[in-house]
């Protein structure tokens, strides 16, 4: 049954060529690794010009296949003479492999299987794996999943066995076509990432091209194109370094279609002209770049350009015998034509575009049934023209009749057990393919039900944690709470102390130390209360009004004169429209800039200076708050938002911080609807960003110039 499978898709050799060649890695030919190794062939030991015949098979493998089977079967006869087992094993691989790009898909099997036995018979567990996973990789190409899949599975479990990281790298990559084929993008990406890491520590150059392109090619089908651009810049710098020119017109391609999604038009259609020019002799790649060009044209309107590249592609797809690029071709046919208003001829175009979407099998039967219906037509005509004549030349006519019944009824009986025959390969067939889709389905459900049940302990585990964030909550604005009335009455306790009598110096500092103890206890629970209530998004405590921007930040920059002069800092503001009010909650809006202007004091040195600047655009009111002091490490920008968090830089004259402003200025922020960026380099100063939506935004005339 595998040979019946592999000749029914004889009749599209090209397109099945296509396909296993986007299977099998495409590295380019090496000119220089060829001419050292036919020096070699000429003047090394047996062993070596053996090897160096197999190693030439594997370089011409892509462009010329026969001289791939020329070559390794020259090795295979050495190797054979000389009892070089595991040698004449890789031959037959080799072989196989050729045989494989030119079509030829009973041969590659037969030569696979002839390797299979040697590898079996002398035990090269390593070369056993390899014919394993190019085994894999025919059945692959004849839709045979669940065949192919036992078989990489094979593979894979004696390279790690074996410890042959290349060889897992082989078999993961066979295994990414299994995933993308069932629609498991995420799980293609992950190992194709691992074979990317197998060749990056390989250093096996060519092999990482190949693997960026994998991984942008799945990229781009989950439409993460800004990922599927970086890996094609990574790939064309590769192969830049290595001259791989073919790689580099795929790139190109690639890179166009990225820029064609994202409607970046003469981008897209700058790569796709960079990779027309080396690639005038590869076909396939000719005739999708083609396409390209016309969907990249179609889509600029320029419909003329866009029909003569559609219809070249037309042309060269039915003289190399390539049926796949037709679908998508004849698509933006019927569409070019009808935007012209060329309806007719939109519709002859529509209905090809139908018509090629049928399966390559059902379309192979129904040529055939037709021409075995053609035929007996044929027959029947034939025997009533003779029937006819057979008053003239009875004898002879009805000899003739009687030999033309019997062929007739020959022509029945083949035309029967073809047809029995087609009918049960349609039928073990779609057997195959109804126990696939039960596999697949039972498959999911199991991982879905998995995944349900992980689900079920996350939601758990988030009320646990939301009940937990409470309860803290609620403590500390308990604790928060109940220190708060002694702390002031020992404020109050120390005031009746200095009115009760006379005191000393000393006396009087302690009593000074206690007032500042007592202010900054009250000021610490004030804001632990504060930062649990800004937390709570409640709107109803807004209070919005119209405020003049200028004039507001001018009062905050002049509310903090003696704090800035007593360190020498200047506080220098620029308002871009002075004549703007916006409506939105001052208070919170005054504490907002209240905690980063003071933050911009206290940790900047002396003799520097404080810029805010404002500006509104698109219904958003811009503030930044920028300083020349010790800036934010990367450590501290991970942490710098969140409650009681100290940071590396420290207060520049001494001043205490309890890690709760910037937590504040967060949540006010939130509550606000608007959000903040924090722009900074370790000690090159801070840059906060404070962006907020507002309603309702007017010139105020009478405002302060």
């Amino acid at each position: 049954m595998f040979f019946l499978s592999i000749n029914k898709y004889k009749k599209h050799l090209s397109f099945l060529l296509l396909l296993l060649v986007t299977i099998i890695p495409l590295y380019a030919q090496n000119i220089e690794v060829i001419d050292s190794l036919k020096k070699i062939v000429h003047t090394s030991t047996i062993k070596e010009k053996i090897q160096s015949l197999n190693q030439l098979g594997w370089e011409y493998r892509l462009s010329k296949p026969d001289s791939t089977i020329y070559y390794s079967q020259q090795a295979y006869d050495l190797a054979l003479q000389y009892n070089k087992y595991t040698d004449a094993s890789v031959a037959l691989n080799y072989m196989g492999i050729a045989n494989g790009y030119k079509g030829e898909y009973i041969q590659s099997f037969f030569y696979y299987e002839q390797s299979l036995e040697l590898f079996s018979k002398h035990l090269d567990s390593i070369q056993l794996a390899h014919a394993y996973n190019n085994i894999g990789r025919l059945l692959f190409s004849q839709a045979d999943m669940a065949s192919s899949y036992e078989y990489f599975n094979k593979a894979l479990l004696i390279f790690q066995q074996n410890n042959n990281i290349e060889g897992v790298g082989y078999t993961f990559q066979s295994l990414v076509r299994i995933y993308e084929t069932q629609g498991n993008f995420p799980k293609a990406l992950e190992i194709s990432k691992k074979v990317l890491e197998i060749r990056e520590q390989t250093k096996n150059t060519r092999g990482q091209i190949s693997s960026h392109q994998e991984i942008a090619g799945i990229y781009m089908t989950l439409k993460n194109y800004t990922s599927a651009q970086h890996h094609l810049d990574k790939a064309e710098s590769i192969a830049i370094a290595n001259n791989d020119i073919i790689s580099l017109s795929e790139i190109d391609l690639s890179l166009s279609k990225v820029f064609y999604h994202l409607k970046n038009f003469d981008e897209a259609l700058n790569y796709c002209n960079k990779a027309l020019i080396p690639v005038t002799n590869n076909e396939a790649l000719l005739l999708e770049i083609n396409l390209q060009l016309g969907k990249i044209f179609y889509s600029t309107k320029q419909y003329s350009k866009a029909e003569n590249y559609l219809l070249g592609v037309v042309s060269k797809a039915n003289k190399i015998g390539l049926i796949e690029p037709l679908s998508e071709t004849f698509k933006y046919l019927y569409l070019t034509c009808e935007n012209q208003g060329r309806y007719d001829e939109s519709l002859n175009y529509f209905k090809s575009f139908v018509l090629i979407k049928d399966s390559i099998y059902d379309v192979d039967m129904a040529r055939t049934i037709e021409k075995l219906e053609n035929r007996l037509e044929i027959e029947k005509k034939d025997k009533e023209n003779k029937l006819l004549k057979s008053r003239e030349e009875q004898n002879q006519q009805l000899f003739a009749s009687e030999k033309n019944k019997s062929n007739a009824y020959m022509a029945a009986m083949i035309l029967a057990i073809i047809a029995v025959a087609l009918l049960l390969i349609y039928l073990r067939q779609h057997i195959k393919h109804e126990i696939l889709l039960t596999s697949q389905k039972e498959y999911i459900e199991k991982q879905n039900q998995k995944i349900n049940e992980q689900n079920q302990k996350l939601e758990k585990r988030n009320v646990d944690l939301a009940e937990l964030n409470t309860e803290k909550d609620n403590l500390m604005n308990i604790v928060a709470h109940d220190l708060k009335s002694p702390l002031k009455n020992l404020k109050g306790l120390s005031q009746l102390v200095e009115m009760a009598g006379t005191l000393n110096q000393e006396q009087k500092k302690y009593i000074e130390i206690m007032k500042q103890v007592s202010d900054k206890g009250a000021q610490l629970t004030t804001d632990i209360l504060d930062v649990n209530a800004f937390t709570i998004d409640d709107e109803e405590m807004l209070h919005p009004e119209y405020i003049n921007v200028h004039i507001f930040l001018q009062s905050k920059i002049d509310s903090f004169k003696t704090d800035s002069e007593s360190k020498n800092i200047s506080i220098q503001s620029n308002c871009e429209d002075k004549n703007i009010s916006i409506e939105t909650d001052e208070n919170s809006l005054s504490r907002i800039l209240d905690n980063l202007i003071s933050n911009s004091i206290k940790y900047s040195p002396e003799n520097t200076a404080i810029h805010i600047k404002s500006s509104v655009k698109n219904n958003h009111l811009s503030i930044i708050v920028a300083d020349e002091g010790p800036g934010f490490s990367e450590e501290d920008k991970k942490h710098v938002f969140k409650k009681f968090t100290r940071l590396s830089a420290q207060p520049t004259g001494g001043e205490s911080s309890n890690g709760l402003g910037l937590a504040i200025v967060k949540a006010l922020i939130n509550r606000l609807h608007g959000e903040i960026s924090l722009h900074s380099e370790h000690r090159k100063g801070a840059t906060f960003t404070i962006g907020l939506p507002l309603k309702f935004i007017k010139k105020d005339k009478n405002a302060n110039a």
